[in-house]
């Protein structure tokens, strides 16, 4: 960072912060995780400089074909890694990710059922001030004495009979069974 500390000490000394608040606090949120330095490098690259619209071999831009080779690279390995033979690695958060898969199984108005926010649920699983709650018709189940409570989630589910359930969370350290 020796050209960010010329150019800008506040925004440098922030960065150092996090930093050191990263490598010596525990935060319990399990969208936060520590990535290699390794990744950080590739993730702080000149790709970050780059507007590749579009799929490899058909951007809406000139001059991607180092985007399309690095996607394409990253597609075959993830393809390998989960034995599947399609992939999608454009999503740049969960946010977007989770809009792509409502996208593909509902139409507005649909029942979504969910964590509530207030029991470690996702913006995205249905907040209202989220487009998926402004789209969706979304049920919440809620965290009995601190764990799901599979009992009345399939009731909810029997009686809403939603389109999709969504059985993850942003902000609740538990293991799904």
């Amino acid at each position: 960072m020796k050209n960010l500390i010329k150019a800008d000490k506040e925004i440098y000394s922030i960065i150092k912060k996090e930093e050191r608040q990263q490598s010596e606090c525990l935060i319990m949120i399990p969208s936060e995780n520590m990535i290699s330095q390794a990744a950080s490098e590739a993730l702080s690259s000149c790709f970050t400089n780059k507007y590749a619209e579009g799929y490899p071999g058909k951007r809406y831009y000139q001059g991607t074909g180092n985007a399309d080779e690095l996607e394409n690279l990253v597609m075959e390995r993830v393809k390998k890694l989960f034995k599947v033979p399609y992939v999608n690695v454009q999503p740049y958060s969960g946010s977007p990710a989770n809009l792509e898969v409502y996208f593909s199984i509902l139409k507005p108005g649909d029942k979504i059922l969910s964590l509530g926010l207030d029991d470690g649920g996702h913006l995205t699983h249905g907040s209202s001030v989220s487009l998926t709650g402004k789209l969706f018709k979304i049920i919440n189940y809620h965290l009995k004495y601190g764990v799901l409570d599979y009992t009345e989630i399939e009731k909810i589910a029997l009686k809403e009979k939603p389109k999709l359930i969504i059985a993850g969370f942003s902000a609740y350290p538990g293991i799904i069974n």
